[in-house]
């Protein structure tokens, strides 16, 4: 019986709902074309960030319109992650980069953290908590 009302009272507040996920729109703006395609990726801890796609939580695609891009992560667990997005303008689904490593392509990470001298953005830089109510993001593309 005590259980009966406790399943109850999750049903009632909702708890299920957090465990099977949410919904994140992801929005990018600054992107210096329409070409291509802008890719994301969702990070819980620093394990293959900023691009490696085996390693993150989430992945999507979406096309570029006006030089934005509005992709809807589904199914993502209320939590602190970072997203990184890159403007795939040639549509082979990697970050293409110079003879010197630096990316050749639109990048960014959430929290638009300021670039660095060399490599990505720090983690901790980009972390940002989903939660009800912190349903969207917007990162800003930056080119090299």
């Amino acid at each position: 019986m005590i259980r009966f009302f406790f399943f109850l009272a999750m049903i009632l507040t909702g708890v299920p709902e957090l465990a099977l996920g949410q919904d994140l729109k992801v929005i990018v703006t600054g992107v210096k074309s329409d070409e291509g395609q802008v890719g994301v990726l969702v990070f819980s801890d620093e394990a293959g960030y900023p691009n490696d796609h085996r390693k993150a939580v989430a992945r999507a695609f979406g096309e570029v319109q006006d030089k934005t891009a509005e992709i809807m992560i589904s199914g993502l667990e209320y939590g602190k992650y970072v997203i990184s997005v890159m403007h795939d303008e040639n549509t082979n689904e990697k970050l293409d980069r110079d003879l010197f490593g630096r990316p050749k392509e639109g990048y960014g990470v959430s929290n638009n953290p300021p670039p660095r001298t060399f490599g990505p953005p720090k983690f901790e830089e980009g972390l940002f908590d989903f939660q009800p109510g912190n349903a969207e993001v917007t990162i800003t593309m930056r080119y090299d």
